[in-house]
């Protein structure tokens, strides 16, 4: 009887993550109609950089989930849904970062703007002495408990700069994340970008 009870959990659990890898996959589909070049054209660098996020965070929860699906049926190990989400992912990013870059190409140089790092997939922010004070950006990681005392020292060092555009101050928001396992972003972070953008000056 325990044997059948603990073979109907695993059952049942293979199920929820075969559906939750199925459903992040389709959501990534509907990104991919949604990021069209054309309509990504029409967008400005801060709106790019919120589709990256969103791009990082599906990422970094599909792998979560499909690594935490392997673990309970080998079968799953290298699936072909998984390689298709891959290569979804990789278009999708691609995209968006030449449109990225024609904004960069286009826009006067900045002391402080970032530029990209393929090996780490992510931003690093080349920061001017002039620009920011001699001060270590505060790091958030996860929990609304933390948020208060985050965000009062953001906005004093990067926020209220007014030498810094919107984009260099979301590039500098990026830079603050401690990154998962996964290299993405925790969905508290994401709803923090959020607050932020919606809050502050970006």
């Amino acid at each position: 009887m325990a044997t059948t009870d603990a073979d109907a959990r695993l059952a049942d659990r293979v199920t929820f993550f075969k559906r939750k890898v199925s459903a992040l996959f389709q959501r990534a589909k509907g990104f991919e109609s949604e990021l069209s070049t054309n309509k990504l054209n029409d967008l400005d660098p801060v709106e790019l950089e919120v589709h990256l996020l969103r791009i990082e965070q599906t990422k970094s929860t599909f792998n979560g989930a499909h690594n935490s699906l392997e673990e309970l049926d080998f079968d799953e190990i290298g699936s072909k849904v998984r390689n298709d989400f891959d290569d979804l992912m990789a278009k999708l990013e691609a995209r968006v970062r030449v449109i990225i870059q024609k904004h960069q190409s286009n826009a006067p140089p900045h002391s402080t703007f970032g530029r990209y790092d393929d090996t780490l997939n992510q931003t690093v922010i080349v920061a001017n002495k002039t620009r920011l004070p001699e001060l270590k950006l505060p790091t958030f990681s996860d929990g609304y408990t933390e948020y208060a005392n985050f965000y009062a020292m953001f906005e004093s060092v990067v926020d209220k700069d007014p030498e810094l555009t919107n984009i260099e101050k979301l590039q500098h928001l990026r830079s603050c994340f401690q990154r998962g396992e996964y290299v993405g972003f925790s969905s508290s972070q994401i709803r923090v970008i959020d607050i932020i953008i919606g809050t502050a000056a970006l």
